[in-house]
């Protein structure tokens, strides 16, 4: 979504923002797994995992579907 490529784009249940979410989800072990450690033990990772840093960059038009009783993803994590 960083190039004007695609006229639009579809996010389902995409985290934004990686901390937030580790505090958040019922399976916080799978995000520390996905993205290498813990919060605390490697803040850069979780830093530039999360796109809520690099919306600025985003020029695709895009559709965030999120449900309202995922426990994975809530969708305060997946709106900005």
């Amino acid at each position: 979504t960083q190039t004007t490529r695609f006229n639009a784009a579809v996010s389902g249940a995409g985290p934004v923002e990686h901390v937030s979410l580790w505090g958040l989800m019922d399976m916080p072990v799978i995000i520390a797994s996905y993205i290498g450690g813990y919060p605390w033990k490697i803040p850069e990772t979780y830093y530039k995992e999360s796109i809520m840093f690099k919306l600025g960059y985003v020029q695709t038009p895009t559709h965030i579907v999120s449900g309202a009783n995922d426990l994975r993803v809530p969708p305060s994590e997946s709106l900005t």
